[in-house]
């Protein structure tokens, strides 16, 4: 029987490609996640074996059927998708459109569609101003950054970063609701007047975690300013009082 589960996993990082979708003439460069062919092939060789895959294309390239063998019932099990052309070379990039897309309806990366929007901020000798359009400098060296993701148990991506050449961070992304529990606590201490549990659990949060809770409220935050106010002062009574009991111990 086939493992879809093994099949569907989420990419790794480095079967995953990044390329520049757009810049603005602000200096944001659009980035888009996406994944290759041999991703697929090679997925779905690992999964289900090279001899109980298969790969059809009909209506001119523009359909692509892959099918599974089902030994169970003895019979291909197929699912089909179109796609479109590519800039360069038509026809090949039609076929392999095709093929990425029929492979998403078996779950291959289709993880992808839960990525974030991807928007860095360039530096300024990262880009330039041609014209009416912004264009890529060659300092902006994205081949040469390192990405970086996490999924939950229930393989839902969570984290999402990259940084560059030289190590600096230049995107994170998280998902709000990794912090959802500890910020119900918080404002059920802040409404209960409990101070002494607000400072110490903010306190224990790692610093992406502070960061996220710190998120606007327009945003999908939990606080508004004067929750904020409270909260750091909660946190450095508790900094205060540990220390204070360290050094008296």
């Amino acid at each position: 029987m086939t493992d879809l589960n093994k099949l569907a996993a989420p990419l790794t990082i480095d079967q995953i490609d990044f390329r520049v979708q757009s810049i603005n003439k602000g200096g944001y460069a659009t980035i888009l996640a996406y994944k290759d062919a041999r991703v697929d092939m090679q997925r779905l060789d690992d999964a289900v074996g090279p001899l109980n895959w298969k790969r059809e294309h009909t209506a001119q390239n523009h359909n692509c059927i892959v099918s599974l063998w089902n030994k169970e019932i003895e019979q291909w099990v197929s699912k089909e998708d179109t796609g479109t052309q590519s800039n360069t070379e038509a026809a090949k990039g039609l076929a392999s459109d095709s093929f990425k897309r029929a492979c998403f309806n078996w779950g291959i990366g289709r993880e992808l569609y839960d990525y974030p929007l991807i928007q860095i901020k360039l530096n300024n000798d990262e880009f330039k101003i041609d014209g009416n359009k912004a264009k890529a400098e060659w300092k902006f060296q994205l081949k040469k950054w390192t990405w970086g993701s996490h999924f939950d148990s229930n393989q839902k991506l969570c984290i999402l970063r990259v940084k560059d050449e030289g190590g600096k961070v230049r995107f994170e992304w998280y998902r709000l609701d990794l912090v959802k529990e500890v910020a119900q606590f918080i404002l059920s201490g802040l409404a209960s007047g409990d101070f002494d549990a607000v400072g110490e659990a903010y306190s224990e949060c790692a610093e992406f975690e502070q960061n996220l809770l710190w998120t606007a409220k327009s945003k999908g935050g939990w606080f508004d300013m004067e929750q904020k106010k409270t909260i750091r002062a909660a946190e450095y009574a508790f900094a205060n009082g540990k220390e204070q009991s360290n050094t008296t111990a």
